[in-house]
């Protein structure tokens, strides 16, 4: 029996499957288009999809490179959420390329008439199909699209009567919700929330979508949009903006990113461009979104990214072991204080941690996280004061924490982070602490206190010219971490997590084995295996065994059969860090972990 079971966990396929990696299944681009809208989807089995298309000219050019960029294996539907320019400009020019077979718009109802109406009604003749409420579109490998309200009607019933009212063209948006798995999403268009006198719409809208964890920000984050109600009933963890740097219209306002990232929740609030001069987001460039519908990434086109799990998976809390403040820039010296503020955050703990409802605090004020940000071991993230590069000293990318929310005291103050009344790390600083103007405290023990004489000046210089390693390891950094190991049993899999922040680079072995007594000598070490089937068998398993990547934690999840032979058998597990190509070298191991096979 057990040898049956051995061998099927071999047989099983293998791949990139561990929470470090990118989630693979539904992706989603959000294209900087500039002041304008044009997000382009890329279902499970490969078909692509585009809704809205920017202006005409450079808004098309950039739908075109992230379409060819997707290799499409097929081309789906075109969407139009509305008739104005900055949505339906660029679709002629997208069409000369690619020809997709159906395009769906909230049809002829008081559509207007102008040339780039007609050109867009020319470049589509004969595939439009006209979007009705509650209607449900298969994007293909289990992603699903429905409609929300179009026209002022919402799914469910309720009419909400744009004619002949303020902005209507926008009011009459082609409202959507995107599954796949346990994520969604929000596609609202330009669709109006009672704002500056316009048609509510998005509050009945909204309470028929129910809760997502991606909010596309309706209108380029006008005053029109994003009402309150919106925000209670969709509650998301992640805003996309679309919007022109610079523009005129002072897109993103301070309203709409007030209600979106508020020190009571502070979101990750993402934007493709600068915007018009609000703080509070993250210019960001073109976001792409990859999502397995357990977890999701949003990424910038130089491989940044901010991760989190849906709403539905409930991540480990962080425990007092786990979260370092790994390094504070209080007084920049090219940016103002307010801007150009940061710190850095480190897990150093043996798995990932959701960073939801965590409080983070100064003598200020305080912000508490409504993300569920994922932070793998090993991994620094950057909170900012402000997140346009222009401004805040060239800032690498990260979470801004709401405008006001907080500040830190150039001569002393206290940093803390907590988690349902938890103290998790305190950094109390006053005179003399090192660091100063223009440049950072780098804490060189992250697994030793935080006083001052475990902080250091940094020396390595950022963006426009202050010290500091911000999103970043630090360069003071002398930690000497243990090799880790957690097992993790679910119904159809077991997952093992195991991290050496200190080893990266070196072989990164899971053992599994049935027993641990008496063990085995390998190179100088007594390893707490036997050397049974199992742990022969195991070996010989992609995964079991890789090279340990940079920051040092990998994860593997080994899935098992729908009929598992192996239910209930008791097994230990052994993380073991070899150096590759040096035979004298000790191998680094973990203490076993005893699990049962589900």
């Amino acid at each position: 029996m057990l040898v049956h079971a051995f061998a099927l966990i071999c047989l099983l396929p293998q791949g990139p499957t561990g929470d470090e990696s990118v989630p693979r299944g539904l992706t989603v681009v959000v294209v900087d288009v500039g002041q304008g809208d044009g997000t382009v989807i890329k279902a499970p089995d490969g078909t692509v999809h585009v809704i809205d298309a920017g202006r005409s000219g450079s808004g098309a050019r950039s739908m075109v490179g992230v379409i060819r960029a997707m290799k499409p294996k097929r081309l789906g539907s075109m969407i139009a959420t509305h008739f104005d320019a900055d949505h339906i400009g660029g679709v002629p020019g997208i069409f000369a390329t690619y020809s997709f077979p159906r395009v769906i718009d909230r049809g002829d109802e008081a559509r207007k008439s102008n040339k780039t109406i007609s050109r867009y009604l020319a470049a589509v003749a004969g595939r439009r199909q006209t979007a009705r409420e509650g209607q449900v579109y298969q994007l293909g490998g289990g992603a699903v699209l429905t409609v929300l309200a179009v026209n002022g009607r919402v799914r469910g019933g309720a009419h909400v009567v744009v004619a002949s009212k303020a902005q209507e063209e926008n009011a009459r948006s082609v409202a959507m919700r995107l599954d796949y798995g346990d994520f969604s999403m929000w596609l609202g268009g330009d669709l109006t929330g009672g704002g500056l006198r316009t048609p509510d719409v998005e509050t009945a809208a909204a309470k028929e979508c129910g809760d997502v964890d991606v909010y596309k920000v309706d209108h380029h984050g006008s005053s029109t949009s994003t009402n309150a109600n919106l925000m209670r009933s969709l509650d998301p963890e992640l805003a996309l903006v679309s919007c022109g740097g610079g523009n005129s219209y002072g897109h993103p306002t301070d309203l709409t990113v007030g209600r979106i990232n508020r020190a009571a929740a502070a979101r990750a609030f993402l934007a493709t461009t600068t915007g018009g001069g609000s703080q509070g987001f993250s210019a960001a460039g073109t976001v792409t979104l990859d999502t397995d519908g357990r977890r999701y990434r949003a990424t910038t086109v130089d491989g940044r990214f901010l991760e989190m799990f849906v709403d539905e998976v409930t991540g480990r809390s962080p425990m007092a072991s786990d979260l370092r403040v790994a390094e504070i820039h209080r007084h920049p010296a090219q940016a103002l204080d307010d801007l150009g503020e940061w710190f850095e955050l480190v897990n150093i703990g043996p798995a990932p941690v959701s960073l939801s409802g965590v409080e983070i605090g100064s003598r200020s004020g305080a912000f508490t996280l409504a993300s569920p940000l994922v932070l793998t071991p090993g991994r620094p993230l950057l909170f900012c004061a402000d997140g346009n590069p222009s401004r805040n000293g060239d800032l690498s990318f990260g979470f801004v924490w709401p405008r006001g929310s907080l500040s830190l005291g150039e001569q002393a103050d206290v940093l803390t982070l907590q988690h349902d009344r938890v103290r998790l790390d305190t950094v109390d600083y006053a005179a003399g602490f090192p660091g100063g103007r223009g440049v950072s405290a780098e804490r060189r023990d992250l697994r030793g206190n935080s006083s001052s004489a475990n902080f250091f000046p940094a020396t390595a210089r950022y963006g426009t010219g202050d010290l500091g390693t911000p999103g970043a390891p630090n360069t003071a950094d002398r930690t000497r971490h243990p090799a880790t190991l957690v097992v993790e049993a679910a119904p159809k899999s077991v997952e093992f997590r195991v991290s050496a922040l200190s080893h990266s680079g070196k072989v990164s072995v899971v053992g599994l084995a049935m027993g641990i007594s008496p063990g085995f000598s390998f190179l100088g070490r007594k390893i707490p295996l036997n050397l049974d089937l199992l742990l022969r068998v195991v070996l010989g398993v992609p995964g079991f065994a890789q090279v340990m990547p940079a920051p040092g934690y990998r994860s593997y999840r080994m899935p098992l059969p729908l009929s598992n032979p192996l239910k209930g058998v008791r097994a230990h597990a052994v993380h073991i860090m070899i150096e590759a190509g040096h035979p004298a070298s000790i191998p680094v191991i973990s203490s076993p972990v005893a699990f049962v096979f589900p």
